[in-house]
C-alpha cells in the first residue's frame, strides 16, 4: 500500500505528497520497527529520495551490507549517497 502511495505520487509529479510520506515515515518509522522488512524500507527511501526518513534510519543503523547492492548505490541521488558516505566513513550520524 504504501508503496503503491509513492509510486502514483510520482508518476503524477505530485512533488507534495512524496514530500509528506517523507516526513511521516521519518517521525513514525524506526529501524527497529521495520527489521522484518527494512530492505524494501531502504530502497523506497533510495527510489523516491525519501532524504528525511533515509537518514533517521541511517542515524540507527550499524551495518548496510546485507541491505544495500551495487546496484542500489548505481540508483541514489546524490544527497543519498552523501548520507551513506557520511554515515559509514566519516561517522557523522
Amino acid at each position: 500500500m504504501t508503496y503503491q502511495i509513492l509510486e502514483d505520487a510520482f508518476d503524477m509529479k505530485m512533488v507534495n505528497v512524496i514530500s509528506y510520506c517523507d516526513w511521516y515515515y521519518a517521525q513514525t518509522k524506526t529501524w527497529e520497527g521495520l527489521k522484518g522488512n527494512g530492505n524494501s524500507w531502504i530502497l523506497n527511501a533510495i527510489e523516491f529520495n525519501l532524504r528525511h526518513f533515509l537518514a533517521s534510519i541511517l542515524r540507527s543503523m550499524t551495518s548496510l551490507k546485507e541491505f544495500v547492492s551495487v546496484e542500489d548505490v548505481e540508483e541514489m541521488s546524490n544527497e543519498s549517497m552523501k548520507m551513506f558516505v557520511a554515515k559509514f566513513f566519516d561517522q557523522k550520524f
